[in-house]
């Protein structure tokens, strides 16, 4: 880390300049980036819940209706789990998205490693917000602010360093991220959750493939 990198990682400006354009130094605003990260991951994770909870609960229902060969209620149950599923899957994916951005940050609030992690950071912000804000706007606002937060951060850097960011490569090691990430909910999901088949059985009723372990 430069001298004048370092002097404006920790220290707040003095003398008359510090007076006319007061600015907090650059660790206290990525510690303040983190906190509002890691409360947004904590709403997503509550979403979650909520949704695992609704998933169990309408599939039951559909279990039941299909006992009682109500085709129509099957397929309107059905189809609501089907989005419930794919919202789901956009809150997980986003979950995993803002682990590695709360790691990443902590990682720069710690030991300074600056331009590289906290450039992808903001990439990942970027797809999480793009998937998310559907679903909570009021997260994905937040998200928002905390990405255009820490783009002004690394801007500041630049100026103050002479150090030429390279925000193409912020796009390719996010993208990258979010794959890996889609990867480990794809896995997750097939593995906890009882599928719905497109099958239909010769009375033309939709064939539901339970968990093995499922009673």
């Amino acid at each position: 880390m430069s001298k004048g990198f370092s002097r404006k990682w920790e220290e707040h400006p003095e003398g008359l300049k510090g007076s006319l354009r007061p600015s907090k130094s650059l660790k206290p605003q990525i510690n303040n980036a983190l906190n509002r990260v890691e409360l947004q991951l904590s709403r997503t994770n509550n979403y979650i819940e909520q949704y695992t909870a609704r998933d169990k609960e309408i599939f039951e229902k559909l279990v039941r209706a299909y006992e009682r060969h109500d085709n129509a209620r099957v397929n309107m149950l059905a189809n609501e789990l089907v989005e419930i599923r794919r919202q789901k899957d956009i809150l997980i994916h986003s979950k995993l998205g803002l682990d590695n951005v709360a790691l990443r940050l902590r990682t720069v609030f710690e030991f300074g490693n600056f331009a590289s992690a906290l450039s992808t950071v903001v990439g990942i912000l970027q797809n999480i917000r793009t998937g998310i804000s559907g679903i909570m706007p009021e997260v994905g606002n937040e998200l928002y602010n905390v990405e255009t937060t820490l783009s002004d951060i690394l801007v500041e850097m630049g100026q103050s360093t002479g150090v030429v960011i390279d925000f193409d490569a912020k796009s390719e090691d996010a993208e990258k991220i979010m794959k890996e990430a889609a990867l480990i909910v794809e896995n997750r999901m097939k593995m906890k959750l009882p599928e719905l088949s497109s099958d239909v059985s010769p009375g033309g009723q939709l064939v539901i493939k339970k968990d093995p372990e499922s009673k």
